[in-house]
């Protein structure tokens, strides 16, 4: 994948840079980063102009920096609003989301510094964090699919119980009726 995005900064020069940097620093799983050393070095060759490229850049990471925060802010709020409504989603339990807001209001410098150095150690171990995403991504599916089929396996055990138990007392029934004749009593 950064082959593509070095291939498409030579070809396209700038905007290309702008769009993958803005991106990246929005809070997509790219690497910006590595496309920013490709571009200065590509100015070291002269291919770029350092006087365009670091504004093109800067203004970039900044924008992009500002939609993640706009997004975070706007639709963070209101989706955990509603993870906290979800009876489905039970693995985020009310008292885990209110651990983990009481650590951001402690530990929001922090958390924001670790999560902007994360990005350059994504940048490096890319490939590794995409595979860890994808067998994650996996992992869920996977448990929603056999979450599914034990819940079918169960609806269907319950309705050949219950069609076993109506067949019995069906059969119980007519063998009351049949067995019913008039009683003897000892006069």
């Amino acid at each position: 994948m950064n082959a593509f995005f070095v291939d498409a900064l030579q070809q396209y020069g700038y905007p290309v840079l702008w769009l993958v940097v803005f991106v990246a620093a929005a809070g997509a799983p790219i690497s910006g980063s590595l496309l920013l050393f490709a571009a200065g070095a590509f100015a070291t060759v002269g291919d770029f102009n350092i006087a365009i490229l670091f504004p093109v850049a800067l203004s970039a990471a900044v924008m992009g920096d500002n939609l993640g925060y706009f997004i975070g802010r706007r639709v963070g709020t209101s989706l955990i609003g509603w993870l906290e409504r979800q009876k489905r989603f039970r693995f985020i339990t009310p008292q885990a989301l209110e651990r983990g807001r009481a650590y951001f209001r402690r530990k929001a410098g922090w958390t924001v510094f670790i999560t902007r150095s994360w990005e350059e150690v994504a940048g490096i171990f890319g490939a590794f964090s995409t595979l860890v995403l994808a067998l994650l991504v996996v992992m869920f599916l996977f448990t929603m699919l056999v979450r599914k089929i034990h819940q079918r396996r169960r609806a269907r055990h319950a309705s050949t119980i219950k069609a076993v138990e109506n067949e019995m007392l069906q059969s119980l029934g007519v063998k009351a009726e049949q067995d019913t004749g008039p009683l003897l009593t000892p006069d």
